[in-house]
């Protein structure tokens, strides 16, 4: 830790990735989110913040974005952006 900070960047830095981006390893959303510390204008989120972010993208990239399911699709995610900003 006392090396972390004195070098200004994170311990898992300095402990290396565990992807090898090289070798076209690929990683889940949630595992990208909660296997890292993530950081929004200089702090660290939660992982109730990470939950429902990981939630928004999601229902993001599952939505059909048809005629027929648009306004429910935007409906559910405006709730969990509402949920969001309430944390």
């Amino acid at each position: 830790m006392a090396l972390s900070e004195a070098l200004g960047v994170e311990p898992w830095v300095l402990a290396g990735s565990s992807l090898n981006w090289n070798k076209g390893e690929t990683i889940g959303l949630k595992e990208l989110l909660f296997n890292h510390q993530v950081q929004h204008d200089g702090e660290i989120l939660s992982a109730e913040v990470k939950e429902i972010l990981l939630e928004i993208l999601e229902a993001t990239l599952d939505a059909d974005w048809s005629k027929e399911s648009l306004l429910q699709e935007l409906q559910v995610i405006g709730e969990l952006i509402s949920e969001l900003k309430e944390i």
